[in-house]
């Protein structure tokens, strides 16, 4: 019988001990293979939501104050939830009615599956259905065809109370450094008045001319576009303003920036104000084109009132 040489042996003796923990580490990996398939078979099936659960779903946009309900047909018959009830909010049978300018998502759960969809709302005018203005009230605020009114008809809470609109100070700035292009200086005089701001103006005007003539010129708390946030005087806020070349400049170009003169002169038994033009009201440019085009004022341009009611 042939005897291994002592490098013969220990080479033996390597792959023996080479072959052995390849052995071992299979039957490793086999145990832990089962006892991974065990824990699958024990455990529920999650469903991923995944970009494919809501690529058939369009996303929606709609203007402030406007009312839309999802069609069934495309979103389904489920409850859906806001995540932002600031922005829009959502209620049974599918309406939505847009609060804010802003953007937030819209979401539902239904077996397991979750689908969100993304939802913007703007600012400014939608053209009203028939003819018909669209009125819609919400939280006590009135929107016109999309637009925010106030005015002798229709008031804002007394807690209404969020400062200048972000957007329609940020066209107003960019309407100021216009006209300073053009040589003509022009800055705000006056912008957001409170409840309380406005009453005691109010009641001041009123103490000095008396209710009747007061109302002419000045709001009553509660009834004045300045609490909107959306509404500014500029420069000289009184009948010395009217023929100067900074009057003229802010008639002709004001609506390129989305404002309107919102009090205009002959339209005073519609607005139920005398001729401001210093006052200065942001609906966004498409509906300020509109409007201004129009020669119409607002209230007669959206078919509206001004009266108080006593």
């Amino acid at each position: 019988m042939r005897q291994f040489t002592k490098a013969e042996a220990r080479r033996n003796r390597i792959v023996l001990f080479a072959i052995l923990a390849i052995l071992v580490i299979a039957v490793v990996f086999v145990v832990s293979l089962g006892r991974q398939t065990d824990k699958a078979k024990k455990k529920p099936a999650q469903t991923q939501v995944t970009s494919q659960d809501t690529d058939d779903l369009p996303e929606i946009a709609l203007r402030v104050g406007q009312e839309l309900t999802l069609d069934e047909e495309i979103y389904g018959n489920s409850e859906w939830e806001s995540s932002d009830e600031n922005i829009v909010v959502v209620g049974s049978a599918g309406k939505m009615i847009g609060l804010a300018v802003g953007n937030c998502e819209i979401s539902t759960e239904s077996n397991g599956i979750t689908k969100t969809v993304p939802v913007t709302v703007v600012s400014g005018y939608m053209t009203p259905e028939g003819g018909e203005p669209q009125i819609r009230v919400v939280d006590g605020v009135t929107y016109v065809n999309g637009i925010l009114i106030v005015n002798k008809t229709y008031s804002l809470p007394e807690d209404y109370n969020y400062g200048a609109d972000e957007e329609a100070l940020a066209a107003l700035y960019d309407m100021f450094d216009a006209a300073e292009e053009d040589g003509i200086e022009l800055f705000i005089a006056s912008g957001f008045r409170s409840y309380e701001d406005q009453k005691v103006l109010y009641e001041k005007y009123e103490e000095e001319s008396g209710k009747e003539a007061a109302d002419t010129y000045s709001a009553r708390a509660g009834y004045s576009e300045h609490q909107s946030g959306l509404a500014f005087d500029v420069n000289d806020p009184s009948d010395a303003f009217n023929d100067t070349s900074e009057a003229q400049w802010l008639a002709e170009h004001c609506a390129e920036f989305g404002f309107i003169i919102r009090f205009p002169k002959g339209k005073e038994s519609e607005t139920g104000y005398q001729y401001e033009s210093w006052h200065v009201r942001y609906l966004g440019v498409e509906a300020a084109k509109e409007v201004t085009e129009s020669g119409k004022s607002l209230e007669a341009f959206l078919g509206i009132t001004s009266e108080y009611q006593d």
